[in-house]
């Protein structure tokens, strides 16, 4: 049981007006408290401490809570500009890439005619050689000179057709040799440029990749982190309610104490 000390020092840490409608009997909530503290029967002091300590520990969550939120941000804020350029070009990238031109080579076209390499002295050659058949025989009228003539000039004709053949041939493979170089540089820079393409989707696509587990690791520790602080403020909100309870409970022993005695009195 309390002493008369007690009493003092515990009416002084009483907010004013529960200490004097407690004297008055005008509050009997504040009286309980009061006599029950006094008697050391009542757990008043100890419930108030109680919700003061939860009370700090609700301020300190929340502290934290906003420390994590804010560090959150930051990391969001970070990975944006990091990645978020690059992310951002992915898709233009890739359409660029997709849509690119297939690569077309250029038929092998060939405009030249055996008759564009026939030698400019070909007629005077073969002029030249009728002329020297002619003085070898006395007789331009014989059989003998006819199929001389015809022979001479059929040889010629070969001879200068041969020769216009090789000619166009050689004039041919050089043309496709420089068809086949300037298809080779084609293949080549669609071939570098197919390259690029590819490089940047490749790039930008894990810019795109990290920016998203990124944020989804945001979000993900974003709503852990309210989840937690939901459970932290519902678990001390239910122990105030306890603590309230209990404050009841000890006042309801202290009822039913002074009870007994005023039983026993009368």
């Amino acid at each position: 049981m309390g002493t008369y000390r007690d009493a003092v020092n515990l009416a002084s840490d009483m907010d004013t007006f529960d200490a004097v409608t407690a004297g008055l009997g005008l509050n009997p909530i504040a009286a309980g408290n009061f006599v029950g503290d006094l008697l050391g029967l009542g757990n008043s002091k100890q419930v108030d401490a109680a919700l003061a300590s939860y009370d700090a520990l609700m301020g300190e969550a929340q502290n934290v809570y906003g420390q994590n939120m804010g560090d959150l941000g930051k990391y969001g804020s970070l990975l944006q500009s990091t990645y978020g350029e690059g992310a951002g070009k992915y898709n233009d990238a890739l359409n660029q890439y997709l849509n690119s031109d297939v690569f077309q080579g250029q038929e092998f076209n060939y405009g030249g005619s055996i008759n564009d390499f026939y030698d400019k002295f070909a007629n005077q050659r073969a002029q030249q050689a009728m002329d020297a058949l002619r003085g070898s025989y006395g007789d331009m009228m014989s059989s003998e000179f006819a199929n001389a003539m015809g022979a001479k000039q059929q040889a010629l004709a070969s001879e200068e057709w041969e020769k216009a053949y090789n000619k166009m041939l050689a004039d041919r493979q050089q043309a496709m040799a420089e068809w086949q170089a300037n298809q080779d540089t084609g293949w080549k820079n669609w071939n570098a440029m197919q390259d690029r393409y590819k490089t940047a989707v490749d790039a930008y696509g894990r810019d795109r990749d990290a920016l998203l587990s990124g944020q989804g690791d945001v979000l993900s520790n974003t709503i852990s982190a309210r989840n937690a602080n939901l459970s932290t403020l519902s678990d001390l909100t239910q122990a105030k309610a306890n603590a309230e309870l209990q404050r009841q409970s000890g006042n309801a022993a202290l009822l039913g104490f002074a009870g007994d005695i005023i039983g026993a009195i009368l």
